[in-house]
This record gives C-alpha cells, structure tokens and sequence, in this order.
C-alpha cells in the first residue's frame, strides 16, 4: 500500500532480523532484533533508517541476552527503559538504558533465587519500579544498583510431587494410580491411601518416564510410557507389580486422540511418517496389532475422536482439506469403514465431539464456508441408512462440543448450546427430539454452564446466571425444575473450582471445589439441596487455595492433589461412607381441568403422583392437597417425595379450574303495545332474569329496552353473558299496534309511548269494545270478531316465517283502536345457547 515502505533491513538477506517487543519510549521505538554481528540486542529507531540503531551489545559477540526469558518484555518510566537480559555472566538480571550504550546498564546482581527472573512483570510507581521474580518474590528499583533489591517474599517456593498439567489419576481394584515427580522425572505412581503405601511403579528396576493415556481394561491398566528413549505401551495389574510391556507404540498425546475401550480390547491411533493408523490390545503383547493403515497424505488423516459403541469403535478421519468422515471399526481390517458420506464432496465437514447414547451413536459437525457457518448434531447407528441429521444446532462452528458441557442420563443427551449474538442454553435431546430446557442470563456475555454430571434422573452442573457468576445448578430436564443450588458466593463472585462433580458410591452425595470468597477454592460436597451444600475442609487456611486440580474415588477414598503452604501440590486423601443422597424419582399425574361450581372455583380430586426409590416408598406430600378447594384459573401443584435419608424430589403439575356452562335465561312472554302513529312508540318491559352459578349475568337486548319500536312485530334478542364470557340468548315478540288516526299525539316522531301488557282505554260506550264504532247489528259485531280472528291467525303464523330480531314480523296490523294483544298469545320464544 502507498505509505508502507521498509524502514531498514537489520540483516541483509533472506534470513530476517526478527523484530519484536516494540516499546514506546521517549521520542524512540525500542526493540529486540537480532543481525549477524551481535545476535538479538536491544534496538530503537525515531522513524527514520539513519535513526534505526543498536543500542548495545548487552550479550558480548553473537549471544542472544533474551534467549532464557520466557518473553521479551520493557517497561518505560520515568529516566529509563528497564528490561531483562543475560550478558553471558551474570544470568538473567534488571537492566536499564537512556538509550545509548554508556546508558545501558546492569542493576540487580546474583539473584540468588531458585528460578530467577523469566520474564518481566510490573509497574512504575511511587518513584520506582515494582516487579516479581519467577519465584513470588516482590523487587523494587529506583533506578540505580543499590537502590535494586528484594522487597518481599510473597510464597515461598516448595517442590510439588503432582504435576497438575497432567490428567487425573485413574482407580484400579481400590488403589489409585496418578502421575507423580520425584523433582527429577515424572512415573506412574500407586497410593493405597498411606504414605507408605505410596509408591513409585516398578521402583528402581523398572523406571518409566512421562506415563500418559491412562485406560483401564478390565482389571489392568494400560498405559504409554518410554523406557530408555523408547515410547511404548504397557500394562501393570491393580498391585502394581506386574509389569507388562506390549509393543512399541508412535502415540500422539492430544485431548480428541485418547485411546478407548470397546468389547474388552483398546483402540488406539498412532502416527509415524509412514501415515497415521489404528491399532488394538486385548491387553497381552500377542493381541496388540495393527487394524488399519492409512496412506500419508496432505493433509494428514489424523484419526481421532474415538468413541465406543457396544463393542464397536467409531472415529473421525480427515479425507482432505476440511473435509472429515465418519469412521466405524469392529477390531478388523475389513470391518474398518467409512460409515457415511455425510455431506457432497464440495462440501467442507468437520467432526467435533461424539458420545454413545442407547446403543446410537450421537455426535456434532460444523459445515465451514456455509453462512453462517453451521453446526448439526446427527446420529448413526453404524449403517448409512441409520446415519442421518437430527437437527441444526445454533453455535457458531468455533463453539466445540466436549466431554465438559455433554453428559447421558439413561436415554437423554444433555449438552450446551451457545449462540453468536445471544445468551446459553441447556438442552437435552431423546431419540430425534431436541428440547430447549433453559436460558441462562440475557446475552452472548455470559459463559455457558459447564461440568454437566448426572445426578438421577438429571444433572448437577455449573452455570451463571448473568448475575451471580458459576454456581452449581441442577436440573430435572425441565424449566421449571432447573434451579440453582446455592449461591456459594454471596458477594455475586464465581464460586467454581478447577474440579468437576464427583459422586460418593452409588447414591452419596457429591464432592467438589469451590471457593465462598471467604476461603479459598477448597473441598465440597452437595446433595442438591442449599442445606446440603457445605465446606468439607479448609486445606489451605485462609484466604489461600488448595486448588483441588481433580478428584478420583477409589475405595472408600477420595484422593485428589491439592496445594498446603507447607508442601506445595501433593496427593491428598479422605476418607468417606456409604449414604443415601439420592433423591427419590418422582412422576406427578397429567394436567388436571375441572368444571367451576361457585365464584370460588371448584374442589378438585386429582390422581396421586408415584414415587419411587431404592430404600423403600417415599412419602409425597403436595402444595395444594387432593380434593381441597381450587380458585378459578391455573393453580401449579407441587409434589415433593422424600425418601427414608431425607433426600426431596420434586415434580409439578396444575390444576386449571374452568367455567364453560352458560347462564341459565328466562325469556318475556309475547310484549304488546300501542301507538299513537305510524311512527311508532318507545316500549319497556320487565327485566328478565339470569342466574349462573359462578358469577352474576349481564344482561342486555337488541334493540334495547325504551327503544321505539314501529308498528307490527319485532324480534328482541335477549343476551346474558357471565363473568368467563359464557352466552346464551332467547328471544320474545314485541307487537305494537296504531291507535285512531288523528289523535292528539299523531305528528310527534314517535307517535307517543307506552308499557307493554297495560291495558289500552276502555271503548266508548256505544263502541263494541274493539276500538271501532259500532253501525250495524250482531251481524256487523260478529264480522268484525270474525276479521280480527283471521288476522291474529295469519300474525302468529309458523315461527320461520319471523323477521329477525328488531325487524317487524308480517308486517303492519290494522289498525284497530283500542284492542291490545296482551293475552292473546304468551309464547316466549325460541331459547338458545350461544
């Protein structure tokens, strides 16, 4: 790019100055770089090639002053640069420069210290520099020799005897075996618990150097090991006595190349420059042998993720440029295959974690190039039509599954799902269904839970919540019952030791390390309960940890390395006795719905949960007791069974109390009225009555009550609905009549009003009581009975033929002054629930 030019060329040629430890100071850029004259030295430029310069040649000729140091490191202040370096006779010392070589100087002298000074650590102030030695020690400088020495020492240095870089010891037969140093080399170790019965394999005999890949087979361990140069597998019984060697073997120790047990063999890989190959042991130096070779190739084949199944061994093997394959093996060459193409050979696969699940086997993939990258979990019963995809899983492809945040509870795959841009999850996974139990926290923030452990029929596990740092949970594959344990910190701090969940026997409590802010991270134990969940020892007093680097139980012992101000990282044994801390299985009954039967809901009988444990029947209690009183809506009942140790366990269920039964509804008979005029008359009736058991009815009606009906019959539609939305609706007739024409009332809009069923104003006395004006004899009264018969007949006609409601039915009756037809027909109408 325009702009960037080489400044200088420190060493001509194509070998390179290496430059490196940039540090601004003053007006100048100081560095390490190395040339062919004085080696690496001490460099700074101001910009320009004129003023890139060596400053000094700290180390006489080619040596290098910065070759012992773990990192190349100054630190600027007041007057002077200060770093570390070797001039070849002093060791590593403080030094300082101005920036020129008379500047240049050596401060401290013989450190007498056991690991000196390896790289430099800290920090100008208060008119010095404050910095440490490899060895805890806190130095101050002010910048001249006599003003350089020791302060204080902050640990004393004490020799361990358990390298905590090495994995866990392993239990055979009651005894533990554990890589441990005598200050010299690293051997396999036994301890039966004592101090004199802990041990050195082989003793002086047979000396082995630098134990790995620790697997037991049957009631012998096996193990790689060199012997004179040699690295070799080897076998030893639970005495530790019987010593066996087995082949020589080319093992890469790496996390995803562990060796496996599988149908009373060991599959392990090798490599070679030969090509990478699969091999197996019976455990005897006869039945240790080659399964497969694979060809070297770019990149290499690397088998790895060895994982058994039954007495079969599945495998990733790398088939080109990332590009994995899934890989079976049954102990033969012929039966070593490629189970599947798992994806077009255009696409780019890589296999992460596997895991063994009721006889299948379950395992992760990313799919790199897609966008965004993918990740599945899939599933394989060992043949390419029982090899398929059970889901999208959505991490990133960066975010790899491990033995850390996965674990099998009988059926149930449990693991970890972490997003790009949102907060972890716990999930679980029966057959092909993949369930999200519970978020933790609000966003990508906050660390995933950890150490998941089967605890039941669930898991005890570390997890932070967003707010509270790790601290133990548990979970009984539900939201609702994934709770925290306790917050062994209170001040919201992590309380999570370096250790995962160890159980005691069968059904004991569980031991861990954890720190409470106000000790260390010590020893723990927890029975899933916060009361249960307590201090076991304060190894190191104090403030100071023990650090527990792992656990083993072997006997009735727990051993684990652990750190004492006294005799640094040593093994450490406690004893312990069979208990019950396992807490009861418990299934409550389906969700339970009950009809209401009052305002106060109901009282529901609901069938019992069932209870199950080991020891004997628990005892189950409820929250809200079987045949008790339930309020109307959603009511969590809680179950709690607790066995003969006191060990609780807890199931939930609700009980949804419901009111779905309409109101009872009494419709009005028939209601007549009157008008004045054509326009109609605003007619009221009496309130109709509604009950329901539960709540008290509202009850309205179209058209509404003191609405202006006109003439003829109209439809009301009564409606009552209650307090839970239930209806039910009837109906009655409103029939309104016109009075004589030209009454007084005649042009007003609604032509009068009146209450229906009163009685209209007697006739006149020489009227025939109709409303009509008698002219003729009986024969003109009895025709005007006979026409208003006809006429009510044809008005109550088949009830189909009614207008809906508020619309006039047949249309408008004669109009025959001073007859109601209150009486005339008490129909109430047709009934209907909504």
């Amino acid at each position: 790019m325009a702009g960037t030019a080489r400044l200088a060329d420190l060493y001509p040629g194509t070998e390179g100055s290496w430059p490196h430890g940039f540090t601004l100071h003053g007006n100048a850029l100081y560095f390490a770089a190395h040339d062919a004259q004085a080696g690496n030295e001490l460099w700074k430029t101001d910009g320009t090639a004129q003023g890139t310069t060596r400053v000094a040649d700290v180390a006489p000729g080619t040596a290098s002053p910065f070759d012992s140091l773990e990192q190349v490191a100054f630190i600027s202040a007041p007057g002077a640069l200060y770093f570390l370096a070797d001039d070849g006779t002093h060791g590593v010392e403080l030094w300082k420069t101005d920036g020129t070589p008379q500047g240049t100087v050596r401060l401290s002298n013989n450190t007498s210290t056991r690991h000196g000074f390896r790289e430099l650590l800290g920090t100008w102030s208060q008119g010095a520099l404050l910095f440490w030695s490899t060895d805890d020690e806190l130095w101050r400088s002010t910048g001249t020799a006599s003003g350089t020495g020791r302060l204080a020492t902050l640990a004393k240095y004490l020799r361990s005897g358990v390298p905590q870089w090495r994995g866990a010891g392993v239990d055979l037969g009651g005894a533990l075996f554990f890589t441990g140093t005598d200050g010299e080399f690293e051997r396999l170790w036994r301890s039966d618990g004592t101090s004199g019965g802990t041990t050195a394999v082989g003793g002086d005999t047979t000396v082995l150097y630098t134990p790995t890949s620790y697997t037991r087979l049957g009631e012998r361990l096996l193990f790689a090991a060199f012997d004179a140069g040699a690295r070799a597998l080897w076998s030893v019984d639970a005495t530790g006595q019987a010593l066996q060697r087995l082949a020589s073997v080319d093992f890469v120790e790496e996390p995803y190349r562990t060796p496996v047990a599988a149908g009373g063999r060991v599959f392990f890989t090798q490599w070679n420059f030969d090509g990478d190959s699969l091999s197996m042991t019976d455990g005897t130096p006869g039945g240790t042998r080659l399964v497969k070779a694979f060809p070297p190739q770019f990149p290499e084949v690397h088998p790895r993720l060895l994982t058994a199944v039954g007495s079969r061994v599945f495998f990733a093997r790398t088939a080109g440029w990332n590009r994995d394959e899934l890989w079976m093996s049954d102990g033969t060459e012929a039966g070593t295959v490629r189970v599947k193409e798992l994806y077009d050979a255009t696409q780019p696969v890589t296999l992460h974690h596997m895991v063994a699940v009721n006889g299948r086997l379950y395992f992760w993939l990313s799919l790199p190039g897609t966008s965004p990258a993918r990740k599945e979990l899939w599933t394989s019963d060992g043949t390419e039509a029982g090899t398929r995809a059970v889901g999208p899983v959505a991490s990133p492809s960066w975010k790899v599954p491990s033995l850390s945040n996965t674990a099998v509870v009988g059926g149930t795959l449990f693991f970890t799902v972490e997003s790009e841009d949102g907060p972890p999850e716990l999930w679980k996974c029966e057959g092909t269904t993949m369930v999200k139990i519970r978020t933790f926290g609000a966003s990508a923030t906050t660390p995933p839970p950890l150490r998941l452990t089967p605890f039941g029929s669930g898991l005890l596990f570390w997890a932070d919540d967003g707010a509270t740092g790790y601290q133990p949970w548990r979970t009984d594959g539900t939201e609702a019952g994934t709770v925290k344990v306790k917050d062994v910190r209170a001040d919201g701090a992590t309380a999570m030791g370096l250790t995962g969940f160890l159980r005691l026997g069968a059904k004991g409590p569980f031991v861990f390390a954890a720190s409470d802010g106000a000790s260390g991270l010590e020893l723990w134990r927890t029975n899933g309960t916060a009361e249960g969940t307590v201090r076991v020892a304060d190894i190191a007093p104090g403030v100071a940890s023990s650090s527990p680097a792992w656990l083993v139980s072997s006997g009735q012992r727990i051993f684990f390395p652990a750190w004492h101000p006294t005799s640094g990282m040593e093994l450490w044994a406690m004893s312990w006795t069979e208990e019950d801390a396992e807490p009861p299985t418990v299934t409550c009954p389906e969700a339970q719905v009950a009809e209401a039967t009052s305002g106060a809901g109901a009282a529901v009988t609901y069938p019992p949960a069932t209870a199950t444990d080991g020891d004997g029947s628990p005892t189950v209690t409820y929250s809200h007791a079987s045949g008790s009183g339930f309020a109307l809506g959603a009511t969590e009942v809680r179950a709690t069974a607790t066995d003969g140790a006191g060990n609780v366990a807890t199931c939930r269920f609700t009980v949804t109390v419901r009111d779905t039964v309409a109101p009872a509804l009494e419709c009005l008979p028939a209601q007549s009225a009157v008008a004045e005029s054509e326009a109609g008359v605003a007619v009221t009736w009496p309130e109709v009555q509604a009950t329901d058991a539960v709540s008290t009815p509202t009850v309205t009606y179209a058209p509404e009550r003191g609405s202006v009906f006109t003439p003829g019959t109209t439809e009301v539609e009564v409606t009552a609905t209650d307090a839970s939305g239930n209806r039910r609706t009837c109906t009655f007739e409103v029939r309104v009549t016109v009075g004589a024409e030209g009454g007084s009332d005649a042009g007003t809009p609604d032509g009068g009003s009146t209450d229906a069923g009163t009685s209209p104003p007697p006739p006149p006395e020489e009227s025939s009581g109709c409303g009509c004006t008698q002219s003729g004899g009986a024969a003109t009264w009895l025709l005007g009975l006979a026409l208003l018969g006809l006429l009510s007949t044809q008005r109550a006609g088949p009830r189909g033929s009614a207008a809906r409601a508020g619309r006039p039915v047949g249309g408008a009756h004669p109009r025959v002054s001073g007859w109601a037809d209150a009486g005339r027909s008490s129909a109430s109408g047709a009934l209907r629930e909504a």
